[in-house]
C-alpha cells in the first residue's frame, strides 16, 4: 500500500493591526494566493487580530495538514521574525503531528512555495 502523501499548508503571518481594514487586506491577500497557487495558503496574525498563529495551525491540522510552513509577511526582518513568531509557532506546535517552521525562508521540499532571500543590487 502506498503511503499517504503529505498535505502542506502555508501560513502567511502578518503582525496584526487595530485597523480592521488592514487585517482584512491581509486575509484577502492570503485568500487570493490560495486561489492561485499550491499548497493551501491561510492568513494568520501574530497579535491584535484573528486568527492567531496557534489557531491557524490548529485549523490547518484539523483540516488534514501534515506539514505547516510558516511564512512571516513583514517588510524587513526584525525581532518579530527572529524571536516572537518562532516562539509562538513552537508553543502551538506542541500538539501538531508534523510542523515545518522556517520563518523567513522556506527551501526544503519542492511542493512547498520556494522563497529565497532577496538579492541586493549594491
Amino acid at each position: 500500500m502506498a503511503a499517504t502523501p503529505p498535505h502542506h499548508v502555508t501560513l502567511l503571518v502578518a503582525h496584526g493591526s487595530r485597523a480592521s481594514s488592514a487585517n482584512q487586506a491581509h486575509l484577502d491577500l492570503a485568500a487570493a494566493l490560495d486561489a492561485r497557487i499550491e499548497p493551501t495558503v491561510l492568513g494568520a496574525f501574530m497579535e491584535l487580530a484573528e486568527p492567531s498563529i496557534g489557531d491557524a495551525i490548529g485549523r490547518a491540522v484539523d483540516a488534514g495538514a501534515t506539514v505547516v510552513a510558516v511564512l512571516p509577511y513583514f517588510l524587513h526582518p526584525g525581532r518579530h521574525q527572529q524571536v516572537d513568531i518562532p516562539q509562538l509557532v513552537a508553543e502551538a506546535a506542541a500538539d501538531v503531528p508534523l510542523l515545518y517552521p522556517r520563518p523567513g525562508v522556506v527551501e526544503q521540499d519542492l511542493s512547498l512555495i520556494h522563497i529565497s532571500e532577496p538579492t541586493r543590487p549594491y
